[in-house]
Protein backbone atom coordinates (compact mmCIF):
# COMPACT_ATOMS: atom_id res chain seq x y z
CA UNK A 1 0.00 0.00 0.00
CA UNK A 2 1.45 3.41 -0.98
CA UNK A 3 2.16 6.20 1.49
CA UNK A 4 -0.55 8.36 -0.12
CA UNK A 5 -3.20 5.66 0.27
CA UNK A 6 -2.25 5.09 3.92
CA UNK A 7 -2.66 8.81 4.58
CA UNK A 8 -6.02 9.04 2.84
CA UNK A 9 -7.34 5.96 4.67
CA UNK A 10 -6.67 7.74 7.95
CA UNK A 11 -8.67 10.78 6.88
CA UNK A 12 -11.99 10.96 8.72
CA UNK A 13 -14.59 13.37 7.40
CA UNK A 14 -17.47 14.38 9.65
CA UNK A 15 -20.48 12.13 9.08
CA UNK A 16 -23.06 14.89 9.25
CA UNK A 17 -21.25 17.95 7.97
CA UNK A 18 -23.33 20.51 9.63
CA UNK A 19 -26.70 21.67 10.39
CA UNK A 20 -24.68 24.84 10.72
CA UNK A 21 -23.78 24.84 7.03
CA UNK A 22 -27.40 24.54 6.05
CA UNK A 23 -28.67 27.10 8.55
CA UNK A 24 -25.78 29.57 8.39
CA UNK A 25 -26.03 32.90 6.70
CA UNK A 26 -23.18 34.36 4.65
CA UNK A 27 -20.42 37.13 5.51
CA UNK A 28 -17.02 38.88 4.70
CA UNK A 29 -13.63 40.04 5.97
CA UNK A 30 -13.00 41.05 9.57
CA UNK A 31 -13.52 44.61 10.74
CA UNK A 32 -10.54 45.02 13.08
CA UNK A 33 -7.56 43.42 14.82
CA UNK A 34 -7.36 41.50 18.07
CA UNK A 35 -8.03 38.01 19.33
CA UNK A 36 -10.89 38.95 21.67
CA UNK A 37 -14.02 40.26 20.00
CA UNK A 38 -17.40 41.65 20.90
CA UNK A 39 -20.64 40.91 19.05
CA UNK A 40 -22.36 43.61 17.09
CA UNK A 41 -25.62 43.39 19.04
CA UNK A 42 -25.39 45.41 22.28
CA UNK A 43 -28.22 43.33 23.77
CA UNK A 44 -25.87 40.32 23.69
CA UNK A 45 -22.82 42.21 24.97
CA UNK A 46 -21.87 39.45 27.40
CA UNK A 47 -21.14 37.05 24.55
CA UNK A 48 -17.54 37.24 23.32
CA UNK A 49 -15.12 35.02 21.44
CA UNK A 50 -11.42 34.53 22.10
CA UNK A 51 -8.83 32.76 19.95
CA UNK A 52 -5.69 31.27 21.48
CA UNK A 53 -3.03 28.70 20.69
CA UNK A 54 -1.76 26.40 23.44
CA UNK A 55 -1.01 22.70 23.97
CA UNK A 56 -0.99 21.98 20.24
CA UNK A 57 -4.40 23.42 19.40
CA UNK A 58 -6.12 26.57 18.24
CA UNK A 59 -9.04 27.16 20.60
CA UNK A 60 -12.08 29.31 19.87
CA UNK A 61 -13.98 29.99 23.11
CA UNK A 62 -17.47 31.47 22.68
CA UNK A 63 -19.91 32.58 25.37
CA UNK A 64 -21.36 32.79 27.91
CA UNK A 65 -24.91 31.71 27.03
CA UNK A 66 -27.72 31.22 29.55
CA UNK A 67 -29.77 28.28 28.29
CA UNK A 68 -33.42 27.95 29.42
CA UNK A 69 -35.26 24.70 29.98
CA UNK A 70 -37.36 23.52 27.03
CA UNK A 71 -41.11 23.85 27.13
CA UNK A 72 -42.79 20.60 28.09
CA UNK A 73 -43.68 18.55 25.03
CA UNK A 74 -41.76 20.72 22.56
CA UNK A 75 -40.25 18.97 19.52
CA UNK A 76 -36.82 19.75 18.07
CA UNK A 77 -38.43 21.38 15.01
CA UNK A 78 -40.67 23.65 17.12
CA UNK A 79 -39.93 27.37 17.40
CA UNK A 80 -39.82 26.99 21.17
CA UNK A 81 -36.82 24.66 20.81
CA UNK A 82 -34.66 27.43 19.26
CA UNK A 83 -32.85 30.30 20.94
CA UNK A 84 -31.89 33.44 19.01
CA UNK A 85 -28.69 33.09 17.00
CA UNK A 86 -25.76 34.89 18.60
CA UNK A 87 -24.57 38.03 16.77
CA UNK A 88 -21.53 37.61 14.50
CA UNK A 89 -18.28 37.06 16.38
CA UNK A 90 -14.81 37.28 14.90
CA UNK A 91 -11.19 36.77 15.89
CA UNK A 92 -7.78 36.75 14.24
CA UNK A 93 -5.70 33.58 13.88
CA UNK A 94 -2.79 34.17 16.30
CA UNK A 95 -0.09 32.31 14.34
CA UNK A 96 0.52 30.64 10.98
CA UNK A 97 0.17 26.87 10.83
CA UNK A 98 -1.95 23.91 9.77
CA UNK A 99 -5.32 22.84 11.17
CA UNK A 100 -5.97 19.09 11.33
CA UNK A 101 -9.72 18.74 11.80
CA UNK A 102 -11.71 19.92 14.81
CA UNK A 103 -13.96 18.98 17.68
CA UNK A 104 -16.61 20.92 19.60
CA UNK A 105 -17.60 20.68 23.24
CA UNK A 106 -19.84 22.66 25.59
CA UNK A 107 -19.17 23.51 29.23
CA UNK A 108 -21.16 25.35 31.90
CA UNK A 109 -19.99 28.24 34.12
CA UNK A 110 -18.11 25.79 36.37
CA UNK A 111 -16.33 24.11 33.48
CA UNK A 112 -18.45 20.95 33.58
CA UNK A 113 -19.39 19.28 30.31
CA UNK A 114 -23.00 19.78 29.20
CA UNK A 115 -24.84 17.72 26.56
CA UNK A 116 -23.97 18.51 22.95
CA UNK A 117 -27.67 18.30 22.11
CA UNK A 118 -27.83 21.90 23.41
CA UNK A 119 -25.90 22.93 20.28
CA UNK A 120 -28.09 23.91 17.36
CA UNK A 121 -25.12 24.89 15.22
CA UNK A 122 -21.71 26.52 15.19
CA UNK A 123 -20.19 27.61 11.90
CA UNK A 124 -16.57 28.81 11.48
CA UNK A 125 -15.79 30.79 8.33
CA UNK A 126 -12.47 31.96 6.85
CA UNK A 127 -13.36 35.41 5.56
CA UNK A 128 -10.29 35.93 3.35
CA UNK A 129 -10.89 32.82 1.21
CA UNK A 130 -13.72 31.77 -1.10
CA UNK A 131 -15.45 28.45 -1.53
CA UNK A 132 -14.63 25.94 -4.25
CA UNK A 133 -18.04 25.88 -5.96
CA UNK A 134 -19.14 29.47 -5.33
CA UNK A 135 -17.86 32.93 -4.48
CA UNK A 136 -19.02 32.90 -0.84
CA UNK A 137 -16.55 32.80 2.04
CA UNK A 138 -14.89 29.49 2.88
CA UNK A 139 -16.59 27.34 5.52
CA UNK A 140 -13.78 25.87 7.64
CA UNK A 141 -15.73 23.99 10.32
CA UNK A 142 -19.34 23.31 11.18
CA UNK A 143 -21.04 21.26 13.86
CA UNK A 144 -24.47 20.42 15.18
CA UNK A 145 -25.77 18.17 17.93
CA UNK A 146 -24.85 14.98 16.07
CA UNK A 147 -21.35 16.00 14.91
CA UNK A 148 -18.43 14.06 16.34
CA UNK A 149 -14.69 14.70 16.15
CA UNK A 150 -13.32 15.43 12.68
CA UNK A 151 -9.82 13.93 12.61
CA UNK A 152 -7.14 14.54 9.96
CA UNK A 153 -3.62 13.06 10.11
CA UNK A 154 -0.80 15.41 11.09
CA UNK A 155 0.72 15.22 7.59
CA UNK A 156 -2.48 16.63 6.05
CA UNK A 157 -3.81 20.05 6.95
CA UNK A 158 -5.59 23.27 6.07
CA UNK A 159 -3.12 26.17 6.15
CA UNK A 160 -4.21 29.15 8.25
CA UNK A 161 -2.21 32.38 8.36
CA UNK A 162 -1.56 34.73 11.26
CA UNK A 163 -4.01 37.60 10.99
CA UNK A 164 -6.64 35.65 9.06
CA UNK A 165 -10.13 36.52 10.26
CA UNK A 166 -12.34 33.69 11.53
CA UNK A 167 -16.02 34.55 11.69
CA UNK A 168 -18.36 32.46 13.85
CA UNK A 169 -22.15 32.15 13.86
CA UNK A 170 -23.59 30.01 16.65
CA UNK A 171 -26.91 29.04 18.17
CA UNK A 172 -27.92 26.91 21.15
CA UNK A 173 -31.26 25.32 21.96
CA UNK A 174 -33.17 24.89 25.24
CA UNK A 175 -32.20 21.86 27.32
CA UNK A 176 -33.93 19.37 29.56
CA UNK A 177 -33.11 21.85 32.32
CA UNK A 178 -31.66 25.36 32.50
CA UNK A 179 -27.88 25.90 32.26
CA UNK A 180 -25.95 29.06 33.19
CA UNK A 181 -22.82 30.43 31.57
CA UNK A 182 -22.54 27.84 28.79
CA UNK A 183 -19.50 28.20 26.53
CA UNK A 184 -18.99 26.68 23.09
CA UNK A 185 -15.39 25.57 22.55
CA UNK A 186 -14.08 24.73 19.08
CA UNK A 187 -10.74 22.88 19.23
CA UNK A 188 -8.51 22.72 16.12
CA UNK A 189 -5.39 20.51 16.40
CA UNK A 190 -2.64 22.87 15.26
CA UNK A 191 0.85 22.36 13.80
CA UNK A 192 3.25 25.27 13.30
CA UNK A 193 4.77 26.15 9.94
CA UNK A 194 7.95 24.30 10.94
CA UNK A 195 6.15 21.01 10.25
CA UNK A 196 6.57 19.30 6.87
CA UNK A 197 3.07 19.41 5.37
CA UNK A 198 3.80 20.73 1.87
CA UNK A 199 2.27 18.43 -0.71
CA UNK A 200 -0.59 17.47 1.58
CA UNK A 201 -2.16 20.91 2.02
CA UNK A 202 -5.92 20.57 1.65
CA UNK A 203 -9.02 22.73 1.80
CA UNK A 204 -12.56 22.08 3.02
CA UNK A 205 -15.38 22.63 0.59
CA UNK A 206 -19.14 23.01 0.84
CA UNK A 207 -22.06 22.69 -1.55
CA UNK A 208 -25.82 22.98 -0.99
CA UNK A 209 -28.98 22.18 -2.94
CA UNK A 210 -30.02 25.82 -2.56
CA UNK A 211 -28.15 28.90 -3.85
CA UNK A 212 -24.89 29.42 -1.92
CA UNK A 213 -25.63 32.72 -0.16
CA UNK A 214 -28.45 33.23 2.33
CA UNK A 215 -30.57 30.74 4.24
CA UNK A 216 -30.66 27.11 3.20
CA UNK A 217 -33.83 25.73 4.81
CA UNK A 218 -36.82 25.27 2.50
CA UNK A 219 -40.43 24.13 2.80
CA UNK A 220 -41.09 20.50 1.91
CA UNK A 221 -44.41 20.14 0.06
CA UNK A 222 -46.63 17.13 0.62
CA UNK A 223 -45.62 14.15 -1.47
CA UNK A 224 -42.59 13.89 -3.75
CA UNK A 225 -40.21 16.79 -4.42
CA UNK A 226 -36.67 17.22 -5.76
CA UNK A 227 -34.24 20.04 -5.03
CA UNK A 228 -30.90 20.69 -6.72
CA UNK A 229 -28.18 23.26 -7.37
CA UNK A 230 -25.27 23.01 -9.76
CA UNK A 231 -21.99 24.83 -10.37
CA UNK A 232 -18.48 24.60 -11.76
CA UNK A 233 -15.47 24.39 -9.38
CA UNK A 234 -13.11 27.35 -9.46
CA UNK A 235 -10.00 25.19 -9.90
CA UNK A 236 -8.99 21.64 -10.74
CA UNK A 237 -8.08 19.11 -8.08
CA UNK A 238 -9.19 15.94 -6.35
CA UNK A 239 -11.95 15.40 -3.82
CA UNK A 240 -10.56 13.21 -1.04
CA UNK A 241 -13.95 12.50 0.53
CA UNK A 242 -17.19 13.99 1.77
CA UNK A 243 -20.43 13.43 3.63
CA UNK A 244 -23.69 15.31 3.94
CA UNK A 245 -26.68 16.49 5.93
CA UNK A 246 -30.39 16.09 5.17
CA UNK A 247 -33.58 16.28 7.19
CA UNK A 248 -36.63 14.16 7.93
CA UNK A 249 -38.34 12.54 4.91
CA UNK A 250 -35.24 12.72 2.67
CA UNK A 251 -35.14 9.59 0.51
CA UNK A 252 -32.25 10.22 -1.91
CA UNK A 253 -29.07 12.34 -1.88
CA UNK A 254 -26.94 12.51 -5.04
CA UNK A 255 -23.79 14.23 -6.36
CA UNK A 256 -23.11 14.02 -10.09
CA UNK A 257 -20.95 15.32 -12.94
CA UNK A 258 -23.54 16.64 -15.39
CA UNK A 259 -20.95 17.29 -18.10
CA UNK A 260 -19.70 13.70 -18.05
CA UNK A 261 -23.23 12.32 -17.41
CA UNK A 262 -21.88 10.41 -14.42
CA UNK A 263 -23.27 9.89 -10.92
CA UNK A 264 -20.29 10.31 -8.59
CA UNK A 265 -22.15 9.26 -5.43
CA UNK A 266 -25.67 8.67 -4.23
CA UNK A 267 -27.22 7.36 -1.04
CA UNK A 268 -30.65 6.55 0.29
CA UNK A 269 -30.53 7.74 3.90
CA UNK A 270 -31.09 5.14 6.58
CA UNK A 271 -33.99 6.51 8.62
CA UNK A 272 -35.99 5.88 11.76
CA UNK A 273 -39.64 4.79 11.61
CA UNK A 274 -40.77 8.43 11.53
CA UNK A 275 -38.40 9.40 8.69
CA UNK A 276 -35.50 10.93 10.66
CA UNK A 277 -32.14 10.24 8.97
CA UNK A 278 -29.77 8.30 11.22
CA UNK A 279 -26.55 9.10 9.39
CA UNK A 280 -25.29 9.99 5.92
CA UNK A 281 -22.45 7.62 4.91
CA UNK A 282 -18.94 8.98 4.46
CA UNK A 283 -17.62 8.63 0.91
CA UNK A 284 -13.85 8.28 0.54
CA UNK A 285 -11.99 7.96 -2.76
CA UNK A 286 -9.12 5.78 -1.62
CA UNK A 287 -7.68 3.72 -4.42
CA UNK A 288 -7.73 6.65 -6.86
CA UNK A 289 -6.07 9.06 -4.40
CA UNK A 290 -9.13 11.28 -4.68
CA UNK A 291 -11.76 11.95 -7.33
CA UNK A 292 -10.65 14.38 -10.07
CA UNK A 293 -12.90 17.36 -10.73
CA UNK A 294 -12.52 19.88 -13.53
CA UNK A 295 -13.32 23.60 -13.75
CA UNK A 296 -15.00 23.15 -17.15
CA UNK A 297 -17.46 20.54 -15.79
CA UNK A 298 -20.82 21.24 -14.15
CA UNK A 299 -21.53 19.38 -10.90
CA UNK A 300 -25.00 18.98 -9.41
CA UNK A 301 -26.15 18.18 -5.87
CA UNK A 302 -29.70 16.80 -5.54
CA UNK A 303 -31.90 15.83 -2.59
CA UNK A 304 -35.26 14.09 -2.89
CA UNK A 305 -37.97 14.33 -0.24
CA UNK A 306 -41.10 12.21 0.11
CA UNK A 307 -43.34 13.89 2.68
CA UNK A 308 -46.15 11.52 3.77
CA UNK A 309 -47.92 13.96 6.11
CA UNK A 310 -50.29 15.46 3.54
CA UNK A 311 -49.19 18.98 4.51
CA UNK A 312 -46.12 21.13 3.89
CA UNK A 313 -43.27 20.98 6.42
CA UNK A 314 -42.25 24.61 6.86
CA UNK A 315 -38.47 25.14 6.75
CA UNK A 316 -38.16 21.36 7.03
CA UNK A 317 -35.83 20.64 4.14
CA UNK A 318 -32.05 20.84 3.80
CA UNK A 319 -29.38 19.21 1.68
CA UNK A 320 -25.71 20.07 2.26
CA UNK A 321 -22.46 18.37 1.24
CA UNK A 322 -19.14 19.02 2.95
CA UNK A 323 -15.77 17.47 2.37
CA UNK A 324 -12.03 17.74 1.77
CA UNK A 325 -10.40 18.84 -1.48
CA UNK A 326 -6.77 18.80 -2.63
CA UNK A 327 -5.93 21.35 -5.36
CA UNK A 328 -3.89 20.19 -8.33
CA UNK A 329 -0.17 20.79 -7.89
CA UNK A 330 0.84 24.40 -8.33
CA UNK A 331 -2.72 25.66 -8.83
CA UNK A 332 -3.29 28.70 -6.56
CA UNK A 333 -6.54 29.07 -4.68
CA UNK A 334 -8.69 31.72 -6.39
CA UNK A 335 -9.04 35.11 -4.73
CA UNK A 336 -12.31 36.50 -3.45
CA UNK A 337 -14.12 38.70 -5.95
CA UNK A 338 -15.65 41.57 -3.93
CA UNK A 339 -18.07 42.27 -6.80
CA UNK A 340 -19.44 38.72 -6.93
CA UNK A 341 -23.17 38.85 -6.13
CA UNK A 342 -23.07 35.72 -3.97
CA UNK A 343 -20.11 37.07 -2.01
CA UNK A 344 -21.85 40.40 -1.38
CA UNK A 345 -25.01 38.66 -0.18
CA UNK A 346 -22.88 36.37 1.99
CA UNK A 347 -21.15 39.36 3.59
CA UNK A 348 -24.46 41.04 4.31
CA UNK A 349 -26.09 37.94 5.79
CA UNK A 350 -23.19 36.66 7.88
CA UNK A 351 -22.17 39.99 9.38
CA UNK A 352 -25.66 41.20 10.24
CA UNK A 353 -26.52 40.98 13.97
Amino acid sequence: MTRHVRLIRRLTIVAAFAPALAWSQPGGGGPAAGATTMPMDAAAARIVMTASIAHGELLLDIGPFDVPAAMHGAHDDDHEMKMPEAPPLWALVPATGWLHGYRVDLVDKDGHQVPQKLLHHVNVIATQRRELFSGIMLRVAAAGPETGTVSIPSLIGYEAHAGDTLLVRAMLRPGDRAYEGVRIRVHFPFTSTKALIGDFTISPFYMDVTPPAGGHAFDIPAGHSEWFWEAKPAIAGRIIGFSGHVHRYATLFKFEDRTAHKVIWETRPDTTADGEPKQIPIKRFLMTLGYAIHPDHVYRLTVVYDNPTGAPVIDGGMGALGGVFRPSGGVPWPAIDPNDKDYKLDVWAMWRP
